[in-house]
């Protein structure tokens, strides 16, 4: 009997390791209502990476002589609805596939309500290991990503451009948006704006802020502009509950969205001596801490405590114990922090370093790990991404002091690439921001958007 039990629990965590998964689109698809005489229209369902389809109507009303027909993306037959019908909430078959395109032919005479999807259902297999799902070629500025001027948060990527004239210099500003989700990509209203972008993009509660001119906005929709107090180009921001921290001109700005003026404290160098900010600075944000890479003073990280924010604490700063080679390729990059320890690439190795002394706990060797400043690491429930030139890196962190190699995930087999340039995980998915081929700094279409399901 405990042989039974043993092998029944065994098989129980394989199914819901590798075992299949069904998941609901709330996506409401319909026709006219009434629907339109000899006019055939196609509407398509599908999800990225699905494997089964199942249609859930909420109404299908036919005429005589009239029919709906569901075919796959190759034009093969699926089912057939022909009237005189009129149903309510029921579902179709599940079908095989990622896309069902749903064809309504009409006669000339009588016609009918139509019909309502309310969603649908698909199922797909949980993969054993990552797998590669979209490759999106985004036909936006290359210098808004070139200089961090986007965010992506909900699925959605906001990416702040510049609006040009004729004569080439720009006037305006304008947000483009793009929705990821297991129903394809979706092109949202812009949002443009009076003032020309010149800075990165954050949110608190749905509200965007961007750098604009020198100043940060607020965009709660549309045109609408709440703008704080001008200062200089801002380099770096974050935001946490109601606080928006800036990096401009060497001080960090501290904007308190609640309060009555909308501008309660600034952190000037005066104000803490032992730390002179300097734009070249990398700072991460986390847990309501600054962390700042000292990026002229190769191997200092200091420590900056926002839970009050106004009255923000300097801890005392780190001096990481590096070796003198690997200080220049420590300096460029954003530190990452997880569970007290900042992650760095220490040459061709991930070093995890102590935040209460400095040093390093433990490293693992890759056989490469990218140099750019933007390609910085990602921490998701002790899971470190690390990328390389063609390949991200998934290190097991729960024990910073042995960090394992869990797999490596090829992004460029498919699609030429010069590199990847930054990385993100949302809702057990890897998205990777990388160079095309022939990648030009000024100009569109120089980025690819993959994105790669996770186990």
């Amino acid at each position: 009997m405990r042989h039974i039990f043993i092998f029944a629990a065994l098989l129980l965590v394989s199914t819901r390791l590798f075992g299949s998964e069904r998941i609901w689109v709330p996506q409401v698809t319909e026709s006219a209502h009434p629907y339109h005489h000899l006019s055939p229209q196609v509407w398509k369902v599908h999800s990225l990476d699905a494997e089964k389809l199942t249609l859930v109507f909420e109404r299908l009303a036919l005429a005589k002589g009239d029919s709906l027909v569901l075919t796959n993306e190759r034009g093969g037959l699926l089912a057939r609805y022909d009237g005189p019908m009129d149903l309510a909430d029921f579902a179709s078959e599940e079908f095989p596939g990622h896309l069902v395109k749903l064809s309504l032919v009409s006669d000339e005479h009588n016609n009918q309500w139509g019909f309502r999807l309310k969603g649908f259902f698909y199922t797909r297999e949980r993969p054993a290991t990552p797998q590669i799902i979209l490759n999106y070629p985004l036909k936006l500025q290359n210098r808004a990503f070139l200089k961090g001027f986007f965010l992506f948060q909900n699925g959605t990527l906001n990416v702040l451009e510049r609006v040009y004239q004729e004569n080439g210099l720009p006037i305006t500003g304008k947000i483009a948006r793009l929705k990821f989700s297991d129903a394809g990509v979706e092109s949202l209203p812009e949002i443009y704006t009076s003032h020309v972008a010149d800075g990165p993009l954050a949110t608190i509660d749905g509200a965007l802020f961007g750098g604009f001119e020198g100043s940060i906005a607020k965009l709660p929709r549309g045109f609408s502009f709440e703008m704080y107090r001008p200062f200089a180009t801002v380099s770096q921001l974050f935001t946490q509950d109601n606080l928006v921290v800036a990096l401009a001109g060497g001080r960090v700005h501290l904007i308190d969205t609640q309060g009555e003026s909308g501008w309660q404290y600034t952190l000037e160098r005066s104000a803490l001596p032992s730390v002179i900010l300097e734009d070249s600075d990398r700072i991460a944000f986390k847990d309501k801490m600054l962390v700042i890479n000292r990026g002229w003073t190769a191997g200092e990280i200091a420590l900056i405590d926002l839970t009050d924010p106004y009255g923000p604490v300097s801890r005392p700063k780190i001096q990481l114990n590096l070796s003198e080679q690997n200080r220049l390729i420590f300096s460029g990059h954003v530190p990452t922090i997880g569970k007290g320890h900042v992650y760095l690439p220490n040459g061709n190795s991930v070093s995890a370093f102590s935040l209460k002394t400095g040093n390093e706990v433990g490293y693992l060797l890759l056989p490469e790990i990218a140099g750019s400043r933007a390609n910085s690491f990602y921490f998701e429930n002790d899971i470190l991404y690390v990328p390389g030139h063609s390949k991200i890196y998934r290190v097991n962190v729960a024990d910073p002091s042995a960090p394992e190699l869990i797999d490596e995930i090829e992004v460029t087999r498919e699609v030429r690439s010069q590199g990847i340039h930054t990385l993100w995980v949302e809702d057990k998915r890897l998205y990777v921001l990388r160079k095309n081929q022939g990648f030009q700094s000024h100009g569109e279409n120089g980025f690819t958007l993959t994105i790669i399901r996770l186990p």
